[in-house]
């Protein structure tokens, strides 16, 4: 497995709302039974949807404290790291730690965080974690596009991987123009 996710990460309900939970799934399930049949039903006349690019955005050494609590109160007021630090406490604290993340990140949180999925949070329970033993990017890039660990990847040194990544796994299907 590439990553680990902790359970609480897929658990959108409080633990003594069971039957609201329940109830949820058997809705998403049929639901979900309607639009496979409506979309069957349309596939043949449809034309496929042609994927033109795929962007894989990752954020080397960003630190998940930033990222769900906003700035970090020992490092903003720190002359020793800042120059002004009223004008960096005007524009980006704020003492609601939604709303100092949101400041620190506002297209993260308004967009990415409304239209898509969050994992990493650890104050929360919500752990992601590589499997392999290394801390620095290029183990881990490789551990993301490859999906498994590589123990001849211990290095950030500039080689070719001799790994198929699923990128290039996808670009060799006939769907994809190849193989």
């Amino acid at each position: 497995m590439m990553r680990k996710i902790s359970e609480k990460c897929f658990d959108p309900f409080p633990a003594d709302d069971r039957i609201s939970k329940v109830n949820s799934i058997k809705t998403f399930f049929a639901v979900l039974g309607v639009l496979c049949l409506a979309v069957a039903g349309n596939l043949s006349a449809q034309p496929l949807n042609q994927t033109e690019n795929v962007f894989l955005i990752t954020l080397d050494g960003f630190r998940w404290q930033e990222l769900f609590s906003g700035a970090d109160p020992a490092l903003i007021g720190n002359e020793d790291y800042v120059d002004d630090v009223e004008d960096l406490k005007n524009s980006f604290w704020d003492p609601e730690t939604e709303m100092r993340r949101r400041r620190l990140m506002p297209f993260f949180w308004e967009v990415i965080a409304t239209q898509g999925q969050l994992y990493g949070n650890r104050k929360e329970g919500c752990t992601v974690d590589v499997t392999n033993n290394q801390w620095f990017s290029y183990p881990g890039y490789s551990e993301i596009l490859v999906g498994y660990v590589d123990p001849g990847i211990d290095s950030n040194d500039k080689i070719p991987n001799p790994n198929k990544t699923v990128l290039e796994f996808i670009n060799e299907q006939p769907i994809s123009g190849g193989g």
